[in-house]
């Protein structure tokens, strides 16, 4: 078994994540209840995501940053995730959509 195996990669992933929550349970209870930490506590699921997306997003053209951005923005405006998934998803495949009505 490599890591180059889909399912190496799936269960040591599964692996780590379930370490890493359990671990969390365990000495979460020893930490003060105090609000700066509670605040401290509460921003790590975003930055999570955060150290996830950043390479990717790094990686894009420039019309996939500007769907990205786009999608964001709505969200944080809370205009809904239905409405953000589609303006995001027409700027990606605006190139496409502009083609087909020239040609068409």
């Amino acid at each position: 078994m490599t890591m180059s195996d889909p399912w190496s990669v799936f269960f040591l992933t599964l692996a780590g994540v379930t370490l890493c929550r359990l671990s969390g349970y365990a000495l979460g209870r020893w930490l003060p209840r105090s609000p700066e930490v509670t605040k401290a506590l509460d921003t790590l699921p975003a930055c999570a995501l955060a150290a996830v997306l950043a390479p990717q997003l790094a990686a894009l053209e420039p019309l996939g940053m500007a769907a990205t951005v786009l999608a964001i923005g709505l969200l944080l405006m809370r205009v809904g995730l239905l409405a953000s998934f589609t303006f995001g998803c027409l700027v990606l495949l605006s190139p496409v959509i502009l083609q087909a009505v020239r040609e068409g």
